[in-house]
């Protein structure tokens, strides 16, 4: 089965967008639904999937905070841009939330994602929502960080 994007947002959906500021993915794991929520819920595997947009020219570093928190700073010619504090809380079997506290020169923000999986043949549907975004454009950011980052976590789940 082919893993993959089932949903983005795009052009058409930009409306919606800028009402919302919410963007809302799907991605097809090829893993058992535990692993997954494990992956997304432990500090040294989210390290291992997260990512920044590769066309920004950013570096990641991840810190590792508590059990159930962590930090992203983004690097751009060795100068931090932005800095993220997030919070990570298991809500369930099928569920995980994290808060983000995003810092940069420009502003703060704090938006809320929201990981949510359905089991399927041959794995299991990843369902992501984040929102509370400032606007259009640090949401279409994250939106392909998000992308990027849910297809790296599709090949670390691949590996076993």
């Amino acid at each position: 089965m082919e893993q993959g994007i089932l949903y983005s947002p795009s052009m058409p959906m930009m409306a919606r967008e800028r009402q919302t500021h919410t963007i809302a993915l799907a991605y097809r794991v090829e893993a058992a639904s535990t692993r997954v929520i494990f992956a997304l819920s432990m500090p040294e595997y989210i390290e291992a999937w997260l990512q920044a947009p590769n066309a920004d020219g950013l570096q990641l570093t991840f810190h590792y905070l508590t059990q159930e928190a962590f930090g992203i700073e983004l690097y751009c010619a060795e100068r931090l841009q932005t800095s993220i504090h997030s919070s990570c809380r298991i809500v369930s079997a099928n569920q995980v939330q994290y808060k983000w506290k995003t810092i940069s020169s420009i502003a703060v923000s704090e938006t809320a994602v929201d990981l949510q999986i359905r089991n399927s043949s041959g794995g299991c549907i990843l369902g992501l929502q984040h929102s509370g975004f400032r606007d259009t454009q640090e949401s279409a950011w994250y939106c392909r960080m998000w992308q990027e980052s849910l297809a790296g976590l599709g090949r670390l789940m691949r590996k076993d």
